[in-house]
């Protein structure tokens, strides 16, 4: 903490840190490549999962993985289940065996199962990068009520929808 100030101007910030890192998530990326590795824990601190991984998103492969590894493992954790499935292959894979192994385990069941199932493909290949597949949307549901079901699944980002009829077309 820092000497002279409370604990709600140390909130204030870190909120303003978390709100900067997702308005303006390419500076930021930017910033994090010129700073040291040793001081990524503290300048982080705080961040949400949602603006950790915007974030990493827009940084080399291999920075993205330094970063991670210099995050806690709450935020981590948080980043793989908020990040696209590329994201998360590369960041799981900059980590070793014992450390991958241990953060998946701290996932929720659908996301460890996602991931499990990606790094089952061979690195470089389309399957490695691929979404989960979206549970079926039926055609009698109304938009608010397609849209929960699509909410509820474990699909990450859904970039399409298929509605199909009770014959599945």
């Amino acid at each position: 903490q820092t000497p002279g100030c409370g604990k709600s101007a140390v909130m204030l910030a870190l909120k303003l840190k978390d709100t900067y890192l997702r308005q303006h998530s390419a500076a930021a990326a930017r910033a994090m490549e010129t700073v040291a590795d040793d001081e990524l824990t503290a300048v982080l601190e705080g961040a949400s999962p949602e603006a950790l991984a915007e974030m990493l998103e827009r940084l080399t492969a291999g920075r993205a993985a330094t970063v991670f590894g210099r995050l806690t493992p709450e935020q981590r954790a948080g980043v793989l289940g908020t990040a696209s499935p590329r994201l998360a292959i590369v960041l799981l894979g900059g980590l070793g065996e014992p450390a991958r192994r241990a953060l998946l385990a701290e996932l929720k069941p659908a996301v460890r199962e996602d991931l499990e199932r990606l790094q089952r493909f061979e690195e470089g290949t389309a399957g490695r990068l691929m979404d989960r597949p979206l549970n079926v949307v039926r055609d009698v549901l109304s938009v608010a009520e397609a849209l929960e079901v699509v909410r509820k699944s474990a699909v990450q980002r859904a970039r399409f929808v298929f509605v199909v009829d009770a014959e599945n077309r």
